[in-house]
């Protein structure tokens, strides 16, 4: 939130560069207010989080639109995210007999309390599905008559002390953490439509140092993990084959990179930078574009077939999945689409994010996908519990 009234606040932690989107509410729409993009090449601090940088970003944000940010919804990632399905149940108050919004959320918590163990902490607490009695699949069983409510809960979770780092860098920068959330489920959030979530439909958000994997089937969440492959790796194999740094390598991946072989390019060079020097110059060679479009290609083969075997392992596979969504700044390397339909053996499209008016033609880009999901998640946060007061009001 900000010094405006009803403003809303996500902070992307795991892009390639910091992203801050401010964004009005007015009722159960959104209007665009603000963003705070930083430059493509920065230092990353910690576990993979942005310190220096993070200031930068929310001072460009309020100085867009005149605004103070006062807290955020923040998007983190890492490989070290898993999800797990969780059972709990509570029995409903005697002499009542009827489900209130209390009991769903005695037997979420429940759920999360039997799962989370050790060094994790819950990004996201999400109910799958309730049964009351003999009646099982229900998706909201409120004002329902029941004597127990049982529930089936997707609990997503990282560790502990990723969470903290990611905190203590956001509360450097002035601004309280209002809530974290997975980025990759953000993401997510932003670029997915209704009916793909129901045919079922494979989330990829590319992050800086791993990706995002989401998965629906039926409507229903059934996989959000951590990749441990991400824009990062791409950046340091370019930067170690080529003998150049990280921030050139960047650079070349933006400018230059594309995924698989175009007979155009073959005998196309670059001319990068070494480490090197001759007097005050750096010194630089020509490198073929086909050697950098390997290097990417690589890195991504391995992200795309790690998604894969993930899916596999939670059972997931193409005759329960149909689509393919790809988002991070990766998300727009040529080729890219090919790429992912022949490893997964599914369609593919870059995901765009949507549901804020007036948004930048340069946010309708797949990096922003996830900014803009946490956005929507903080307003969806502050406008659902009200419908669903209204409603218990009318139930009661």
């Amino acid at each position: 939130m900000t010094n405006r009234r009803n403003s809303f606040v996500g902070l992307d932690l795991d892009g390639i560069k910091p992203r801050c989107l401010v964004a009005e509410g007015i009722g159960a729409k959104l209007s665009y207010l603000s963003c705070g993009p930083v430059p493509l090449a920065q230092k990353a601090y910690g576990t993979g989080h942005y310190a220096p940088p993070m200031l930068d970003v929310m001072l460009e944000a309020e100085r867009s639109n005149k605004l103070t940010i006062i807290s955020a919804v923040v998007g983190i990632g890492g490989a070290q995210v898993r999800s797990n399905l969780v059972h709990s149940s509570v029995e409903i108050e005697a002499g009542r007999s009827i489900v209130r919004q209390q009991d769903i959320g005695n037997v979420v918590h429940q759920a999360t309390r039997r799962y989370l163990q050790g060094p994790y902490m819950p990004l996201q607490v999400i109910p799958q599905e309730f049964k009351v009695g003999t009646r099982a699949g229900i998706q909201n069983p409120l004002g329902l008559p029941a004597q127990r409510l049982e529930a089936l809960v997707r609990v997503i979770s990282t560790l502990d002390e990723e969470h903290t780092a990611a905190t203590k860098v956001v509360n450097k920068a002035g601004v309280q953490v209002q809530e974290t959330i997975h980025a990759g489920f953000a993401a997510a959030y932003a670029s997915l439509s209704d009916e793909e979530r129901a045919d079922g439909v494979i989330h990829l958000n590319i992050g800086k140092t791993c990706s995002g994997l989401v998965a629906y089937y039926e409507g229903i969440l059934r996989l959000a993990r951590g990749i441990p492959v991400g824009q990062d790796h791409l950046s340091k194999d370019v930067a170690e084959i080529f003998d150049t740094d990280l921030t050139v390598a960047a650079a070349l991946i933006h400018e230059f990179g594309t995924i698989g072989q175009d007979r155009v390019l073959t005998n196309a060079y670059v001319v990068v930078p070494n480490n090197r020097s001759f007097g005050n110059q750096r010194l630089g060679q020509p490198k073929r574009r086909s050697t950098l479009n390997k290097i990417i290609s690589a890195r991504v083969v391995e992200c795309l077939e790690l998604a894969r075997a993930e899916l596999w392992r939670e059972g997931l596979r193409s005759d329960k999945l149909n689509s393919l969504v790809l988002t991070g700044d990766a998300a727009y390397l040529p080729g890219i689409k090919q790429l992912s339909q022949s490893i997964l053996g599914i369609r593919s499209r870059i995901g765009i994010p949507r549901r804020i008016r007036n948004l930048p033609v340069q946010l309708r880009h797949p990096g922003w996908a996830c900014a803009v999901g946490l956005v929507l998640y903080a307003h969806r946060m502050l406008y659902r519990p009200q419908q669903e007061f209204n409603r218990a009001i009318r139930l009661s």
